[in-house]
């Protein structure tokens, strides 16, 4: 394509084509100068015997000013190729319509979505597979893909993580946006309900009833039975020379009937909620009536322990018995602990306190102020506190005193002290029963069933300690 330039009168450019050679401007060429006589290899030399051709004159060359030639340059020289708009790589967000900050310095922005994943249900692949034959096999496909996978995972959690951090500044504090909370919002969030931790009441495992092992029985029913007591002997004294023996003596006995009692209880609950309930309510109604029948088996065994007991025919055997009043130092504790054994002749096995008398006996010192029952290092003490994870208890002149409440209220400052072969617990085993149809299928009946007796057989077995003069 032939392009036309204005010239000056200098010198005029008629036509210029792009395929032509371009002849910058410049003086005529010299013509060659004739060759030498006998030199036939200079160029333009003819041969012999012919004249030389005499050439065409050279076309005059077109001259250009400066200007001229500027212009020719810029309109031969290639257009410049645009430049490549700066790239800013946005990752792809959870929200397409997320605002993305441009660059600094300006630029495009361009948005990357994100690639198929590598594992799908019809890519045909398994990460499983690929992971084993990667390592075990050394296949670099699979290690490609199963790497290509893993990254996928890692840029979603950077994208997550960049787009929370992105949206807490933008909805940050002093923002218009308001903040919900859990208040605001109550019926998104159901509680939760942890049954798995059921929390059970802290009750002592029966501190009487488990320390009297010497005399135990099991009870199959209420009927109630005698057990003989041997009294005393007379007729044993020294022997006269000639003949047979001392007169014949004569030897007591009598009978302590033992009387055992039935124990039941029942709990009814709806089916719905046994069927619906977490953690189970039938378990859980069971085990509170285990927890009430143990309280109630430690009232009764104090009640029978201190009360009179009977012999077969109904008659008074043993009677109750009376507090010893205002035992409120050591040295009068102690005293009492000498008492039981000049009276029963054998030591006590174990002593149960209520609440005031057993903090009044752990709180007992000398005129000092030192602790006469120390939990570390006794040194001329006549007893130790000991204290394990469940157990607290105090040995004063090696009886242990346990605390108790089956006293009640008028034993909370009371102190029994206990000889355990002269106390016969009898007892069944605690049956339970789940009644389904009683009064129709709605309802559900939780029972249990069983029998005890306690008994004193002797009448020094037990005695009974008060704190002070206030309870009978």
């Amino acid at each position: 394509m032939g392009k036309s330039l204005n010239t000056t009168a200098a010198a005029t450019v008629d036509r210029y084509d792009a395929g032509s050679e371009f002849v910058p401007p410049g003086p005529p060429p010299r013509r060659p100068a004739a060759p030498a006589a006998g030199d036939h290899a200079s160029a333009g030399a003819a041969p012999a015997g012919r004249a030389p051709a005499t050439p065409a004159p050279a076309a005059a060359p077109a001259e250009f000013t400066t200007e001229q030639l500027e212009q020719l340059r810029a309109l031969l020289a290639p257009a410049p190729a645009a430049p490549a708009p700066a790239l800013t790589y946005a990752a792809p967000s959870p929200n397409p319509l997320a605002d993305v900050a441009p660059p600094a310095g300006g630029g495009a922005v361009a948005y990357v979505g994100a690639e198929p994943e590598v594992y799908h249900p019809d890519s045909g692949y398994s990460f499983v597979r690929d992971a084993f034959f990667a390592r075990v096999e050394g296949d670099l496909e699979a290690a490609e893909r199963f790497s290509r996978w893993q990254r996928q995972l890692n840029s979603y959690a950077d994208v997550v993580e960049a787009d929370r951090r992105r949206r807490g500044r933008r909805f940050g504090t002093g923002s218009a946006y308001a903040v919900d909370t859990r208040a605001g919002q109550p019926d998104i969030i159901p509680p939760g309900y942890r049954g798995d931790l059921l929390i059970e009441p802290d009750v002592p495992a029966r501190p009487i009833l488990s320390r009297l092992r010497s005399l135990r029985v099991t009870l199959a029913d209420a009927t109630p039975f005698s057990v003989p007591r041997r009294g005393a002997f007379s007729g044993v004294g020294d022997h006269t020379e000639g003949t047979a023996h001392v007169a014949s003596g004569t030897m007591t006995t009598d009978e302590i009937t033992v009387s055992p009692k039935a124990i039941s209880g029942a709990y009814e609950v709806s089916r719905e909620l046994v069927d619906s309930s977490n953690p189970a309510i039938d378990l859980l109604a069971w085990s509170s009536m285990i927890e009430e029948y143990d309280n109630d088996a430690e009232a009764y065994a104090w009640t029978r322990i201190v009360g009179a007991q009977l012999d077969k025919v109904g008659g008074t055997v043993l009677a109750a018995l009376t507090p010893v009043t205002t035992i409120n130092t050591a040295a009068l504790l102690e005293a009492q602990l000498v008492a039981f054994y000049t009276n029963r002749l054998r030591p006590g096995s174990f002593a149960a306190s209520g609440p005031e008398f057993f903090t009044a006996v752990d709180g007992f010192k000398d005129t000092t102020g030192r602790a006469l029952y120390p939990q570390i290092g006794p040194a001329n003490a006549n007893g130790q506190t000991t204290v394990s994870e469940n157990d607290y208890g105090i040995v004063v002149k090696s009886v242990p005193h346990v605390l108790s409440a089956a006293g009640g209220a008028n034993g909370a400052d009371q102190n029994l002290i206990i000889r355990e072969r002269d106390i016969l617990v009898g007892e069944s085993a605690v049956r339970r029963f789940r009644f389904e149809e009683v009064g129709g299928p709605g309802i559900i009946k939780i029972a249990l069933w069983a029998y005890q007796s306690v008994t004193r057989f002797q009448a020094f077995g037990a005695r009974l300690l008060d704190l002070d003069a206030t309870n009978p």
